[in-house]
């Protein structure tokens, strides 16, 4: 993508974004970055929303395509991505930001901690919150953040008083969809704008009260409880799935762990993930032994050993979930490693 740049702009290629810097006397530096990524490079997207972190995992064999977009004024920031793939992303939000977060379009549901997201609702992220999000092939997101201080002033001047936000984790909000599609052009605005001011975060930050306003009668802390219990299940189901990578997998032992019926998990994943807890177990160590092989030593170790060590000890079976998954033998990951 080619991004028009006003009068004193200046590009840098940092791989893997390209960057383009604006400057104006007395004015903010405005950084605007560009990503489009061919084949699963989870690494790349590590930091895919500033100060955040996150791990990225595919479903489902398929041809990888990520778009990113970002656009960043001080303490406040847009960022737009898609990827072409059946796609888990978890991790944590910066520490020092609220993030508004949507989704634009989708194939199948898309789901974040436990709540189904759709084209009439917003999600608020408090500073360093947790995320489990689980994308469907074309899906598209955008993720704003921003000082909470400056959204409270911003919601002073607009309604006389500050505006309710959650503590903790994250919340789904409804919201009229005309208002929504008014911050989707405002967003399309500010990341395709050629001209370097005036900027649109005044404007985005009065549609964002309003859409907070519209949507609460009360305190947002109560409007997310009924996705708080599958969000806590899900989170405890995460760590003892994690903990016990190189063990077989479990169903019992996972229900017992989290305090729920076999049943009862199997729905949630199904709904959450759209796969079974022991189909995502299974998943969730091919990735990890993926990172295993490209971070070793091909002359010092063999894919049988790392891939006993992650609890696969039929090799001819985990020669064919891994190519099904990655589109090569794991021998070929190996070989690219140091």
């Amino acid at each position: 993508m080619i991004l028009l740049c006003p009068a004193r702009a200046s590009w840098l290629d940092v791989n893997p974004y390209t960057i383009m810097t604006e400057s104006s006397p007395g004015k903010s530096k405005v950084v605007r970055q560009s990503l489009h990524l061919k084949g699963f490079q989870p690494e790349k997207m590590e930091e895919v929303i500033r100060g955040g972190r996150f791990e990225h995992f595919i479903l489902s064999r398929s041809d990888c395509e990520v778009w990113h977009e970002r656009w960043e004024c001080g303490g406040f920031s847009v960022d737009a991505a898609s990827y072409s793939f059946a796609a888990m992303a978890c991790g944590v939000f910066a520490k020092d930001r609220i993030c508004i977060g949507f989704i634009r379009g989708f194939t199948q549901p898309t789901w974040i901690n436990g709540f189904e997201c759709g084209l009439e609702a917003i999600q608020i992220y408090p500073p360093g919150c947790e995320i489990n999000y689980r994308a469907s092939p074309g899906c598209a997101w955008v993720a704003i953040e921003f000082d909470e201080a400056a959204l409270q002033k911003a919601a002073m001047q607009r309604r006389g008083r500050e505006v309710d936000l959650p503590q903790g984790g994250a919340c789904n909000l409804l919201v009229p969809r005309s208002a929504r599609q008014t911050l989707e052009r405002m967003v399309d605005h500010l990341l395709h704008q050629t001209t370097e001011y005036p900027p649109m975060t005044g404007p985005i930050l009065e549609c964002i009260v309003d859409l907070l306003f519209h949507s609460q009668t009360g305190s947002v802390e109560t409007l997310g409880k009924r996705w708080r219990h599958r969000e806590a299940l899900l989170a405890k189901a995460e760590l003892y799935l994690r903990a016990n990578l190189g063990r077989p997998f479990d169903g019992r032992s996972l229900a017992r762990s989290v305090g729920a019926t076999e049943r009862c998990i199997q729905k949630h994943f199904h709904e959450a993930y759209g796969i079974s807890p022991g189909r995502w177990a299974r998943c969730l160590a091919l990735h990890h032994t993926r990172k295993r092989l490209l971070e070793s030593d091909h002359a010092r170790f063999t894919v049988d050993g790392i891939a006993h060590h992650l609890g696969f000890h039929h090799m001819g079976r985990f020669a064919k979930y891994y190519q099904e998954l990655f589109g090569e033998y794991p021998s070929a990951t190996l070989a690219k490693s140091g």
